[in-house]
């Protein structure tokens, strides 16, 4: 009798760990499908929010001005890096700054005020209020000035319009 007893535990627990088990398994096989919806859609996040980059020559100097990524929280610091050199691929020693022109609402371009190293490759960070001081919308990112390191305006203004990259600041 006890032992018939054990048996028909042993039966309810092995009908357990069997249901258990196939629940599990299909509970597997969902994560792993949403685990691969996931990393796909992350990709293409990545390719929409890349680096926004422009490549342009001015005058004898070959620039390149790229940003981290083509969409920012408004309330995110602006991010990039520049490089300059000579048409013969020797590196620019000089500063440069950025200018920012909201693309809406009629607002003027904003100079950061801020003054970056370059000697051929050159990073900048631009924070709030700075980075997008009129909220979110569209902003065209251009390199403001550029100089040699004593101060000799090499290119400025409209001349680098050709610089610009588009971001977006929700």
């Amino acid at each position: 009798m006890r032992a018939r007893a054990l048996e028909s535990e042993t039966s309810v627990f092995t009908n357990s760990y069997d249901t258990l088990s196939t629940i599990y398994n299909q509970l597997n096989d969902i994560y792993v499908e949403l685990f691969q919806k996931y990393e796909d859609l992350l990709f293409h996040y990545n390719l929409i929010n890349g680096p926004a980059s422009n490549f342009t020559t001015i005058k004898d100097l070959q620039i390149t001005f790229t940003t981290e990524r083509t969409i920012y929280p408004y309330q995110d610091t602006l991010s990039g890096n520049v490089t300059i050199t000579y048409l013969d691929g020797t590196a620019f020693n000089g500063k440069f700054g950025i200018r920012i022109h909201p693309e809406f609402g009629g607002y003027g371009d904003v100079e950061t005020g801020t003054i970056y190293a370059v000697n051929g490759y050159g990073e900048f960070l631009i924070p709030p209020p700075y980075s997008f001081n009129y909220g979110p919308g569209n902003y065209s990112i251009y390199l403001g000035r550029i100089h040699t390191v004593d101060d000799y305006v090499v290119a400025a203004g409209h001349e680098l319009d050709e610089t610009a990259v588009q971001v977006e600041a929700k």
